[in-house]
């Protein structure tokens, strides 16, 4: 039998080993899995915390919100305004102007027209309506110039209704007084500047031709009148000695005949004398 020995001088055959096996802890990857979710849900809290932060800061330099009109349609002007062509949007309170209007009922109401062409998704402002100047049908709106004695001591207000009386010499050069108008409606008082003749301005005016002085206009009354009514109170105005507004009670709608008033202390008219008659109302002149 023969034994094969090593020769000398040759390499020893290399022996192959195969690494270790790592063992995994369970336990370790649990926390590790534990600790990766935690930083996740503390980024995520962060995160939400920021911008609920940023939201809230946000909304309060914005503030609070109204609701505006705004166009939804071109509207033309002097065009009656309609729900139709009105539409809502939201603004921030301290965007708003006082000019807006809030509520759609407040201009459709029937009554308002728009004094421009307004675009569509054009905030409505109260300059670019009218609610007609306060006006009925057929009724147009005149100012005429007021005292505190003509007008009961400065306390006609907006809303009452007058009997407008007026003093002239007649045709036949007698002092007549006469109610000129009945149950008119004041549409609007205003109050004069002192360089116009209000307060601390001039009180008198200078003296007309027959010597007679006057106070000076305090307050400017607007009136709502017919055609033929404007007509007959601005001659009232222009020509007549004096013209007085009288308040009635608002419930006291009645326009009773009154006979004109031609006698001044005692000269009371005879019976025989035959008293002028109280001017209609589509009457355009004095002293017929």
């Amino acid at each position: 039998m023969s034994v094969s020995l090593p020769q000398q001088g040759s390499a020893p055959p290399k022996q192959t080993t195969s690494p270790p096996k790592q063992v995994v802890d369970p336990g370790k990857t649990r926390r590790k899995g534990w600790i990766l979710s935690l930083i996740a849900g503390v980024l995520a809290l962060l995160a939400g915390m920021a911008a609920s932060m940023y939201l809230n800061q946000l909304a309060a330099e914005v503030g609070t919100k109204q609701q505006v009109v705004v166009a939804a349609e071109v509207i033309p002007a002097r065009s009656l305004i309609t729900p139709d062509m009105l539409t809502i949007t939201e603004l921030p309170v301290k965007y708003l102007a006082p000019t807006y209007i809030f509520d759609v009922q407040d201009i459709a109401d029937g009554t308002t027209t728009a004094m421009i062409d307004i675009s569509p998704g054009e905030y409505i402002q109260q300059n670019m309506v009218n609610k007609n100047a306060g006006l009925e049908d057929g009724k147009q709106a005149l100012t005429i110039g007021v005292n505190q004695i003509t007008s009961v001591g400065n306390s006609v207000r907006q809303g009452n209704f007058v009997d407008i009386v007026v003093s002239y010499q007649s045709k036949q050069n007698e002092p007549t007084t006469e109610i000129l108008l009945q149950n008119v409606k004041i549409l609007a008082v205003n109050n004069l500047l002192p360089a116009q003749g209000g307060t601390g301005g001039q009180t008198y005016l200078p003296a007309g031709s027959n010597g007679a002085v006057r106070l000076a206009s305090t307050h400017f009354v607007t009136l709502e009148l017919t055609k033929e009514e404007v007509l007959l109170v601005t001659h009232a105005e222009n020509f007549a000695d004096e013209l007085r507004l009288v308040i009635r009670r608002l419930d006291d709608d009645s326009t009773p005949h009154t006979e004109p008033i031609q006698f001044i202390g005692n000269d009371f008219p005879s019976n025989a004398e035959k008293v002028v008659p109280a001017p209609q109302s589509s009457s355009t002149g004095l002293g017929r």
